[in-house]
């Protein structure tokens, strides 16, 4: 019921802006821009990949407040990712947190770089101008929309790429932006360990083991065999994982042979982690988004997912893919849109159409050796400095 209602409400907001906008046609020419929304209700890793656009807005944009909706449990990340942006927390099926959202507007602009149905929330915001990429399914969430953004739907990129595509229409450049310069002290490393029982004396590594998507999981026994294999190199694996894993890494780790955090951490402590670690393997998942957000040495496990619209072209980013190919990746789609270039899987366990062993086939098949031959063929010059 919760749900319905914030539904009626954003629809039937959103509506009357549209129709009032569409009566008085109010014009944007002169138009000065002060206040932007990027409006989306996305998992951790497409919040993250997001952020390049985000990045962009704010370098083009440096005099106006940028607002960026997210789920409440990322607003604190957020802070620390790009202080300069506002975080909106908001949850979508709660009509109260919606119309906390819509009395921040009047908005100059709202970019939605995912599921246009969002354009409703944008103009339920009062947004002046609504930005959102073509060739969404369903022709009513278009509606709303005022500048369709061409979605090149042959053109092979990453995700993040297509999300900086919307800014394309003030002709902006979106290439070659840098992450921000984070800064995050030795004193807030030292607390951030300390929450997640770890106590650490020498370089590590960060072995991420938890996924949103159980099909994603790696077989228990290859963790256990890379671990030894990265402390024989002399650094130290610290095995990590998010919330409602502890039966996960308790069976990975049942010895307690390996460095692991006691509990779970806020998504700030993970990232502080993360962003002093010497490099960190991991699946698809949002620790991977991280840790290519900080430029790190990431070595991300693609099953499932597409490397090329998740990992490509990132600094520091190596997946790790299996060459034979899975017929079961077969899906092209993302957010509604089909890309003919893409292969991925976005089914869940139960629907898996290749198991072995408890793990999905694409998953079982990057073997242990295929991971170590990643890693030293991107570290082997640097191990002098991994062990200093």
């Amino acid at each position: 019921m919760s749900k319905l209602k914030s539904q009626l409400y954003i629809y039937s907001l959103g509506f009357v802006n549209y129709a009032l906008k569409s009566i008085f046609k109010k014009s944007s020419s002169g138009f000065e821009r002060k206040k932007i929304l990027v409006c989306h209700d996305f998992l951790l890793g497409d919040l993250i990949m997001v952020l390049d656009l985000v990045k962009s807005i704010l370098k083009v944009n440096e005099d106006k407040d940028v607002y960026v909706c997210c789920k409440p449990a990322y607003a604190s990340l957020l802070r620390l990712l790009i202080p300069e942006i506002i975080p909106v927390p908001v949850i979508f099926r709660s009509v109260e947190s919606v119309r906390v959202l819509c009395s921040l507007g009047p908005f100059d602009e709202a970019f939605i770089p995912g599921n246009n149905k969002f354009s409703w929330v944008a103009s339920a915001a009062r947004s002046e101008k609504i930005i959102a990429l073509d060739g969404w399914r369903r022709a009513i969430d278009n509606l709303p929309v005022t500048h369709l953004v061409g979605n090149e739907s042959d053109n092979i990129r990453s995700l993040a790429e297509i999300f900086s595509s919307l800014l394309v229409l003030d002709s902006h450049s979106v290439s070659n932006i840098s992450c921000s310069n984070i800064e995050i002290s030795g004193e807030h490393a030292t607390s951030a360990l300390n929450n997640a029982g770890l106590r650490l004396q020498s370089k590590y590594a960060v072995l991420h083991v938890g996924a949103s998507n159980r099909v994603r999981f790696w077989p228990k026994e290859y963790w256990r065999e890379l671990a030894f294999w990265i402390r024989d190199k002399g650094i130290e694996p610290v095995l990590t994982f998010g919330p409602g894993e502890d039966e996960l890494i308790s069976s990975i780790n049942f010895d307690n042979e390996f460095t692991a955090m006691k509990s779970a951490v806020s998504l700030v402590d993970m990232a502080i982690i993360v962003y002093h670690s010497s490099f960190v393997c991991c699946l698809d998942s949002g620790v991977a988004h991280l840790s290519k957000f900080f430029g790190k040495t990431t070595f991300c496990l693609f099953g499932p997912g597409s490397d090329i619209a998740f990992g490509g072209g990132a600094r520091n980013f190596h997946s790790v893919v299996c060459s034979e190919p899975i017929w079961c990746k077969n899906q092209n789609t993302l957010f509604g849109r089909s890309y003919p270039w893409l292969k991925r899987c976005g089914r869940n366990y139960d629907s898996c159409l290749q198991k072995d062993g408890g793990y999905s086939y694409c998953m079982k098949k990057l073997t242990v050796d295929l991971v170590q031959e990643k890693i030293m063929s991107v570290i082997e010059s640097d191990i002098n400095e991994f062990k200093s």
